[in-house]
């Protein structure tokens, strides 16, 4: 099927298995209910080059399932050049957030887990294992330094060799701008210091902040220090990682705004 890129978003609809793609408004929702008969809405948030990228929602690691599928290296490069890496997993929660995102209609998905006395992708030091019984198994006949990690439809992992093609588990690193000082009121004349911080990761060497949809020329470190009232407005940032062309998604909003004669607000 040759889908073009649409500046809407899409969502897929699997009905017993089958797949068809339908433009539907912006607000609609993911339902994982894994039960075949029922329509899964599963949201395309891109569709380029026939590749489909799926999301679900309420996550501070939105996890995005990619299609058509690509070997597990493959796989780390583009989630590394389009998102953040290859989905890393601490624990359960976030394991049955990865299996709902992936559906059951998928198969087996790579995550970010390969064997090199078994580390993640992306780095990260996380030693939660969700191994199916008797796995890992080495068994497939690769070599030795050839193992990957897939995901199944209930949530279990399989070892496997890394070269077939299959869909994959991205994910996104999401920023968060808080305050460190002062506490909330402001007030005219105060220096307040935000701070950006990316979970999962201490290697981001540069930070791009906004504020009010437009670049703030000359701030690129995790905290910058602005002045009320003329540097009132809403702020978000994100991060970019040493070695990477590309930069994370942007934080959610956070404004100061005047409240008063004098006093400054904080709103998230």
């Amino acid at each position: 099927m040759n889908i073009q890129a649409k500046s809407r978003e899409l969502f897929m609809t699997r009905v017993r298995g089958s797949y068809s793609y339908e433009e539907w408004p912006l607000e609609g929702s993911l339902d994982t209910n894994p039960n075949l008969s029922t329509p899964v809405k599963l949201c395309c948030v891109s569709v380029t080059h026939n590749t489909c990228v799926i999301t679900g929602t309420n996550s501070t690691h939105p996890y995005v399932l990619v299609s058509p599928g690509k070997n597990w290296t493959d796989a780390q490069r583009y989630c590394r050049e389009k998102h953040t890496d290859l989905a890393s997993v601490r624990n359960q929660t976030e394991n049955k957030q990865i299996a709902s995102v992936r559906g059951s209609g998928n198969g087996h998905v790579w995550i970010g887990l390969f064997r090199d006395a078994w580390e993640w992708s992306d780095g990260s030091s996380s030693s939660f294992r969700h191994w199916s019984s008797g796995e890992p198994n080495f068994s497939s006949g690769t070599p030795a330094n050839d193992f990957c990690t897939l995901i199944s439809p209930n949530g279990l992992w399989y070892d496997s060799g890394c070269h077939a093609a299959r869909s994959f588990i991205c994910y996104e690193a999401l920023p968060t701008v808080g305050v460190v000082s002062p506490r909330s009121p402001f007030y005219s004349g105060d220096a307040v210091t935000l701070r950006c911080d990316i979970p999962k990761y201490t290697d981001w060497h540069q930070y791009v902040w906004l504020k009010d949809n437009s670049t703030v020329p000359g701030k690129t470190t995790q905290t910058i220090t602005i002045t009320l009232p003329q540097d009132a407005g809403q702020y978000q940032c994100s991060g970019q990682r040493e070695g990477r062309s590309n930069t994370s998604s942007p934080s959610g909003p956070v404004t100061i705004k005047n409240n008063g004669e004098s006093t400054f607000i904080i709103e998230y």
